[in-house]
C-alpha cells in the first residue's frame, strides 16, 4: 500500500495497475472539462481520447472508472462532484429534518451507515450511477425515513378515532 501511494505504481499487480491507470486517465479527463464534464455517455470516449494506448477499445462503450468520485467528475465535472455529495448527504439531511421522537437516533444511525457505506464502496467500484445499487440506495433511504417512526395516534376529531 505504501509503495503504491509513494510511487503511483503497483509493480506486478496487474489489477491494481489497471485501476491506477483508470484513475489517472479520469483525473486527466476531469482537468480537460472541469466544470460540466464530458457527459455520462462519453466516459469511454474520454478514456479512449486521453489514453488511447490502453483504452482505445472503450470509445463508444458503457465504460466506468471503477470509482464514483472519478465517474461523477468525468461525467459532470465540478457540478457532478457536487451532485454526488448531495446524493450521499441526502439520507442524513432527511434524518436530521425528521421529528425528534424515540426513533430519531435509529433513523439517523441507519442513514449515516447507508451514506458512509455507499461513499466507501464507491471508492473501488461504481455504486451510485449504476442502476441496481442506486435503486437500492433510494429504496433503503425511503424505508429508513418512512418506516422507523412512532405510530400515528388519531386526534379526537379524526374519523379514524371513532368506532
Amino acid at each position: 500500500m505504501t509503495d503504491v501511494l509513494q510511487t503511483g505504481s503497483a509493480g506486478a499487480d496487474g489489477a491494481t495497475q489497471e485501476r491506477l491507470g483508470m484513475y489517472r486517465t479520469g483525473l486527466e479527463a476531469f482537468q480537460h472539462a472541469p466544470w460540466l464534464g464530458w457527459g455520462w455517455a462519453n466516459l469511454g470516449n474520454a478514456a479512449a481520447e486521453l489514453n488511447p494506448a490502453v483504452f482505445a477499445a472503450e470509445a463508444g462503450t458503457a465504460f466506468m472508472y471503477h470509482n464514483d468520485v472519478v465517474n461523477f467528475a468525468v461525467a459532470g465535472g465540478i457540478v457532478g462532484i457536487a451532485c454526488l455529495v448531495v446524493l450521499l448527504l441526502a439520507p442524513v439531511v432527511g434524518a436530521m429534518a425528521s421529528l425528534r421522537e424515540s426513533w430519531f437516533r435509529i433513523r439517523l444511525y441507519c442513514c449515516l451507515i447507508l451514506s458512509t457505506g455507499y461513499a466507501i464502496f464507491g471508492l473501488t467500484d461504481s455504486t451510485l450511477g449504476y442502476d441496481a445499487p442506486t435503486t437500492l440506495y433510494a429504496f433503503l433511504t425511503a424505508m429508513v425515513l418512512g418506516a422507523f417512526r412512532e405510530p400515528a395516534t388519531p386526534s379526537g376529531g379524526d374519523r379514524a378515532a371513532r368506532p
